[in-house]
């Protein structure tokens, strides 16, 4: 059976088919959760039914914001590392309980764990590094497995009960608190000797704490001929017995205090004493101090700098390996895409890409903007972005990389204007309204939290600037990228998406504007038409004769569809090739020709019957007429904007194509059918999603955050509204490759 959240096959839940969901209510009826059913879910919370008997090996594995686990009575056995690598924090273990297998609670920062009577087996390093610091195991317990308690630092008690027979080695090595163990009287089996525990014969030892000779007690203080050797205590504030003259190696290593007081005659802080106290924040020191070791007060801080500001976003122990993360998003009108980058190293842990969420509020952006404006519609659009794209996304790429969320530290965002306002929840209105002044240019402050975004935190948001109501962040961006701003000849940037956005300029000005290209640069309004993925035609030739087309498709897999790349590629072929006319209509026949039945034509780029599909991979006049109107957007706004400085396309020299429309453009073809001016191609040069590569580098570099921010102060933004002639220009434009063949002369159609 398959309902909408899990796969279930009579009472075993298989596999949970919507791991992004935050809260999770297990079925009634369910007696078995499957291996791996849940596993690197984005849950928060699981509520498991009554009558549950089993948890499966790593059902719960790499949930790594999973907090809150209800288990119900009657649960018998939890597998092994079934909730490995989890953030809870305390959990109730129901009575009837009889395993617990290897690895179960490993690394989890459990503080507390109720056991209750019926539980007989922990198995091996069932909670190894946890941070519990009481311990009471129940009556009927038999076997404690090897490490199961092993390296839990903050573990200070633990009792043994009667039942228990077998222990296991090294159980609590590395406990550095535990003092020894309370055992109780009527044990048979065990026996406890001064910090060693022993059979019941006294033959076999099954664990020892190390208790050095001389030691002198004092409150939590073990000390020795005044070196202060370890701090087992864990009040927030903490003032060291007179007599002490020195701190010795480790002596709070990894202690939860919040302040330290010394007295006077302390001559010496050892190596590593603070070593990995996260919670230290502050220390009084006395003048008698003379020396402080090595690493004394070693920990890892990530550390943010911004002008004169230093701001500690976490406090890590030293020797904490896992990879310090950001997360750089491309936020577009029709989709969006993403990279967790290693901080570091600059590494790429994961990528992924997806729909926008508020294509169904309108393609455009002065659809959503209006829909934004009515009742609850900026929590209605902010929600579609986030939670229906944003955060699906980011949990894919967790998964991936195998990462936590809190150790994501920073984002970058660059989107277009209306999509920064829109994700912000801000008001959107007077982008579409004149003066066309957006509610904001540039952000200072934000932290991710705002957005409700699961990451660290203290992890901050950075949004690239907008330049005006039509040009956003994903330009400032890509036109660092670009790098017409460092260049002295004339170029042009150009962003291909739903919005277009052009660039023009050298090193010593800039100017920008925009035009509503619609979305099917990204396959949007194309009949046929998908993203640049695995089984999108990418690019396409066409021979004259027999009307047969050659593609490549993303991926090497069979055609699902046709991405703007390839539809760019089709149409110049359909057209060099005399098949459709300079108004996007059909007029030739052939095998491949199609008309339904009002008399539409259309292309079959690939059948059915030959790629497995639901239907045949076309392209028709409608899609043609779209894909006119969008590349006549773009030319009609360079043309407007050269014309608005008294320049032709002469002048330009360079120009720098930008957009994830495929792996690449043709430009010969983008050309031929009047999407870019016509001048040398060798003058073109595709730079791919620039949006995305410039958030990448403001994730890793101050010096190209300051530089984007710098660009965005400078650009001047064209408004092509107010321009007379954009209007003439446009309509000018919708043919192929336009109405005046004098502005394309290289352009030639096969006879």
């Amino acid at each position: 059976m398959e309902n909408s959240a899990f796969v279930i096959e009579g009472s075993r839940l298989v596999k949970c088919t919507d791991p992004d969901l935050e809260e999770i209510i297990v079925p009634e009826g369910i007696t078995e959760i499957g291996e791996r059913a849940f596993q690197n879910g984005w849950m928060t919370a699981v509520r498991l039914p009554e009558g549950l008997i089993t948890i499966g090996d790593e059902a719960f594995h790499r949930c790594y914001v999973l907090e809150k686990v209800h288990f119900p009575k009657g649960l018998r056995s939890i597998g092994k590392k079934a909730f490995l690598d989890c953030s809870l924090r305390e959990i109730c273990l129901p009575e009837g309980m009889e395993s617990i297998g290897t690895d179960a609670f490993r690394g989890v920062q459990l503080e507390k764990v109720t056991f209750s009577p019926g539980l007989r087996s922990i198995g091996v390093g069932a909670f190894r590094e946890c941070s519990i610091q009481e311990v009471k195991l129940p009556e009927g317990l038999v076997s404690l497995g090897k490490r199961a308690f092993e390296n839990c630092a903050q573990l200070r008690r633990v009792r043994l009960p009667a039942s228990l027979e077998k222990v296991g080695s090294d159980t609590f090595r590395g406990c550095k608190r535990l003092a020894g163990w309370e055992l109780d009287p009527g044990n048979r089996h065990l026996q406890v000797e001064g910090r060693r525990l022993l059979t019941a014969d006294g033959k076999k030892e099954l664990c020892s704490l190390p208790e050095p000779e001389g030691i002198e007690k004092d409150g939590f203080f073990l000390s020795k001929e005044g070196v202060l050797l370890e701090y087992t205590g864990k009040e927030p504030v903490v003032t060291v017995p007179a007599g002490v003259t020195q701190v010795g190696l480790g002596a709070f290593f990894g202690a939860a205090v919040g302040e330290v007081i010394f007295p006077e005659g302390v001559t010496e802080i050892g190596e590593r004493a603070f070593h990995s106290s996260i919670s230290l924040e502050k220390i009084t020191l006395p003048e008698s101090l003379r020396h402080i070791r090595d690493s004394a007060f070693a920990v890892k801080c990530v550390i943010s700098r911004d002008q004169d500001r230093v701001l500690i976003r976490d406090v890590l122990p030293q020797d904490s390996a896992a990879p310090l993360a950001g997360f750089a998003l491309d936020l577009g009108t029709t989709s969006l895409a993403g990279v967790l980058v290693d901080l570091e190293t600059g590494k790429i842990l994961a990528k992924a890409s997806g729909g926008n969420g508020q294509i169904r509020y309108g393609a455009d952006v002065i659809n959503r903007i209006i829909e934004s404006d009515k009742l609850g519609g900026r929590k209605r659009l902010q929600d579609a972005v986030i939670k229906e794209s944003i955060i699906p996304m980011l949990a894919s790429m967790y998964r991936s990389a195998g990462i936590n969320p809190r150790r994501i530290y920073r984002m970058v965002l660059a989107g277009n204007t209306t999509m920064n306002h829109l994700l912000l929840g801000l008001h959107a209105d007077p982008i579409r309204m004149e003066p066309f002044v957006p509610s904001f240019f540039r952000t200072d402050y934000l932290y991710v939290r705002d957005i409700k975004l699961k990451m660290n935190p203290l992890a901050e948001l950075i949004v690239a600037p907008n330049i005006g109501s039509y040009v956003g962040g994903d330009i400032t961006a890509g036109a660092l990228v670009s790098m017409i701003w460092n260049r002295p000849e004339m170029s042009l940037f150009i962003d291909l998406g739903t919005n277009g956005e052009l660039v023009f300029g050298n090193s010593e000005f800039l100017m920008s504007c925009a035009c509503s290209a619609g979305p099917a640069f990204e396959g949007g309004d194309i009949s046929c038409g998908m993203r640049a993925t695995d089984g999108a035609i990418e690019a396409c030739t066409i021979d004259k004769e027999t009307m047969e087309p050659s593609m490549t498709v993303v991926g090497g897999a069979a055609p699902a569809g046709i991405c703007g790349s390839g539809i760019i590629d089709v149409i110049a072929e359909l057209f060099r090739c005399g098949i459709i006319n300079g108004k996007g209509k059909f007029i030739r026949e052939g095998a491949r020709i199609l008309h339904d039945e009002h008399g539409m034509g259309s292309y079959v780029l690939a059948w059915k019957k030959d790629t497995g599909g639901v239907k045949d991979v076309v392209i028709n006049e409608v899609d043609i007429d779209n894909f006119i109107r969008a590349k006549g957007a773009i030319f009609s706004a360079t043309q407007t904007m050269l014309a608005s400085l008294g320049f032709d396309a002469s002048v330009i020299e360079r120009v720098y194509v930008a957009g994830g429309i495929g792996s690449g453009i043709n430009m010969k073809n983008a050309v031929t059918i009047g999407m870019f001016p016509d001048i040398p191609l060798e003058n073109f040069h595709y730079i791919g999603n620039s949006s995305q590569t410039g958030a990448y580098a403001m994730l890793l570099s101050s010096q190209a955050r300051e530089k984007v921010f710098e660009l965005g102060r400078s650009m001047t933004y064209l408004e092509l509204s107010n321009e007379p002639g954009y209007m003439d220009e446009f309509v000018a434009a919708c043919f192929l490759p336009h109405t005046d063949s004098g502005l394309f002369p290289s352009v030639h159609v096969d006879p």
